[in-house]
């Protein structure tokens, strides 16, 4: 553009004319095309930086209202993974991607599902890594999460090839179940860590020292099992599904929001917000229940009974329907709003558990679910 603009007014200069009002008229134009110019070049600055803070979205995606319509396609690693523990999830390089922790040598592999090619092989974990977790800060920054049985807690710099930026080792007494990042809260981030047993979930700010901040109000009385970030009222909750109770406390007062509870109710393994965040859909490992909570009533919203025990991992698809791992061999397809179930779609291997369900998409094709089961696969379902 700039090169054209000053072949035009070069040509413009070059003219012979004698007349002074064509010689006034050339000038207006070469002021004008350098207005044009000018405009052009301050809307393109404009575009691109925008586009810095914009999500980076996918083309030729199908979306799958759906997903009883999904269909197995593969087997995307076999006998290699500790197949509960995966994550699936699309950097900021458009890049699909899959990290499971390899049960020969606890390191966390990380594959291009595309291609099945494991790029790297994360090694810092000594044993089994039952937290594999990805947060994106501002659109730019990538994290990798991870935590494992001998209660060591690793935070890898994706952009810096995986660099380790953070070691954090706990001194529980139980597992590690759950870990999470928070990021721009009052200006600052933070690392939240709970354990299976009835220990404090504990508070780190996010920075180069990770000091240690408080310990979270009443968390030393669940045996938690999975952990949720609420905003309600400007104020920061956690949401801890424990074994028997759902508890919500304050995380930076001493502050109870409340206690839900509904009986017949076991290990209630893990949930999703939905319904612009004032509603909880949840799933018990015990007992054939998926239910759904109202947390601005803190009262049960609706119960979904199921023909299926072990419900592990659930989550949301398109904020109308759910899929839930459970045993035997299938993942359940239920309708929230209606409170039924859909279908239920059974895996190949007819003699596994599934422990975890992932939603992603993948180029050219579209929404789809990869399942991990107990006997180290990890299957992909497509449209």
């Amino acid at each position: 553009m700039e090169i054209l603009k000053e072949e035009i007014i070069e040509k413009l200069s070059s003219l012979k004319i004698e007349d002074e009002q064509e010689k006034q008229k050339i000038e207006e134009i070469k002021k004008g095309i350098e207005i044009i110019y000018q405009e052009n070049k301050t809307l393109h600055s404009k575009i691109n930086e925008s586009e810095k803070f914009m999500p980076k979205l996918e083309e030729n995606f199908e979306i799958v209202k759906n997903p009883k319509d999904l269909k197995y396609k593969e087997i995307l690693t076999n006998n290699h993974s500790s197949a509960g523990y995966v994550l699936a999830y699309i950097g900021l390089d458009n890049i699909e991607y899959l990290i499971f922790n390899n049960r020969y040598n606890f390191n966390l592999d990380v594959m291009v599902i595309k291609t099945k090619q494991i790029i790297t092989s994360l090694s810092g974990h000594k044993a089994g890594v039952p937290v594999i977790k990805y947060f994106l800060k501002n659109n730019k920054e990538e994290y990798l999460l991870s935590a494992d049985e001998n209660r060591l807690v690793i935070i890898w710099d994706i952009q810096k090839n995986y660099d380790k930026k953070y070691e954090l080792q706990m001194n529980y007494s139980g597992y590690i179940y759950e870990s999470i990042i928070l990021f721009n809260i009052s200006s600052k981030d933070y690392l939240i860590v709970s354990s299976t047993l009835n220990e404090f979930t504990k508070v780190y700010e996010f920075n180069q020292t990770l000091p240690f901040i408080k310990d979270v109000y009443l968390t030393n009385e669940n045996e938690t099992q999975y952990i949720i970030y609420w905003k309600y009222n400007d104020k920061n909750y956690l949401i801890e599904l424990c074994h028997n109770k759902i508890t919500i406390n304050n995380i930076f007062e001493n502050e109870l929001y409340g206690t839900l509870i509904a009986k017949p109710c076991g290990f209630i393994y893990s949930g999703y917000l939905y319904n612009n965040n004032q509603n909880l859909v949840v799933s018990d490992y015990n007992y054939n229940y998926i239910r759904i909570w109202d947390l601005i009533k803190k009262e049960l919203h609706k119960e979904i009974i199921i023909d299926a025990i072990s419900g592990l991992e659930i989550i949301s698809w398109n904020n109308t329907y759910g899929i839930l791992a459970c045993y035997p061999n299938s993942f359940l397809v239920f309708d929230i709003e209606n409170g039924i179930k859909v279908k239920t779609i059974s895996v190949n291997n007819k003699n596994t558990r599934l422990c975890g369900v992932k939603k992603i998409k993948l180029s050219n094709i579209g929404e789809c679910l990869i399942c991990s089961d107990y006997d180290n696969t990890i299957y992909l379902y497509i449209p």
